[in-house]
């Protein structure tokens, strides 16, 4: 399982390190990529947790993550209160990944951070709207998606940071991100990143679709290359279809007796 792991994750690293256009798997390779020597990570519910689970990549200054996830009663509010009590109880500088919609149910909290102890990061996914809704058939019903379940929107969070006084940088590429989230993790100070990925969902599910088509390439070649299976198809292919399964300690021709029968 290890060498599967590594193999997906290495397949994962180098087609996200070689493309040029910012989008949620990228956001969530790269921040956990740049977390600080002993930071922790906080992830919002919707897309970001599921993000970090596939695209999760520790670096080698921060082999281990601290890593806390909660779900509001609505699944996405209360996220950055929740954040920034995880931060003051676990005394460690904290990484927040959150999406847009859940930052806009949660956003008077910003104005907590000043309290904090430790530097807190908070990195906004900003897609236009609740992307996670497009991954589920209702998306194909457009006379009620768009108004009921993406809520499409224009919201910029630069004004709001600096209402609350807090550091700001907004990051349209997957280079501007990369200075923004290194600038920000060697920062004695809270920030603020509005990572601004492609509006809309059609392009967003595209994305994971093909990077989870890669995976599963990659999964089944490392699994055909370390277990070579084999099989064999007996009797007429119209009629109703019995999987027999061997063990350790037998091989297919076990079976020729019960094919026979």
């Amino acid at each position: 399982l290890g060498g599967l792991s590594l193999a997906v994750q290495g397949m994962q690293q180098r087609q996200l390190l070689v493309q040029r256009a910012l989008d949620e798997p990228y956001v969530a390779f790269r921040t956990t990529t740049e977390m600080r020597e002993g930071g922790a990570l906080f992830l919002s519910a919707s897309m970001p947790v599921r993000d970090v689970d596939m695209f999760l990549n520790p670096s080698a200054r921060n082999p281990v993550v601290h890593v806390a996830s909660n779900r509001g009663a609505s699944g996405i509010d209360g996220v950055v209160s929740s954040a920034l009590g995880y931060a003051a109880g676990l005394g460690r500088p904290v990484t927040l990944l959150i999406g847009d919609c859940a930052a806009l149910h949660d956003l008077s909290a910003l104005h907590c951070l000043k309290d904090a102890p430790q530097p807190v990061c908070v990195v906004i996914v900003n897609n236009g709207g609740c992307g996670i809704f497009s991954f589920l058939p209702i998306a194909s019903h457009k006379d009620v998606f768009p108004a009921f379940f993406e809520n499409p929107h224009e919201v910029s969070f630069e004004g709001v940071a600096s209402m609350f006084g807090l550091a700001y940088r907004r990051s349209t590429s997957a280079r501007e991100f990369d200075e923004h989230i290194r600038e920000a993790q060697r920062s004695p100070s809270h920030f603020v990143i509005e990572a601004v990925t492609p509006q809309g969902s059609a392009s967003n599910v595209a994305v994971h679709r093909e990077l989870s088509a890669q995976s599963a390439a990659a999964a089944r070649g490392e699994v055909a290359a370390a277990a070579p299976l084999c099989w064999s198809w007996e009797g007429d292919a119209s009629r109703p279809v019995a999987v027999l399964l061997h063990g350790f300690m037998g091989c297919k021709e076990d079976w020729a007796p019960c094919l026979g029968a």
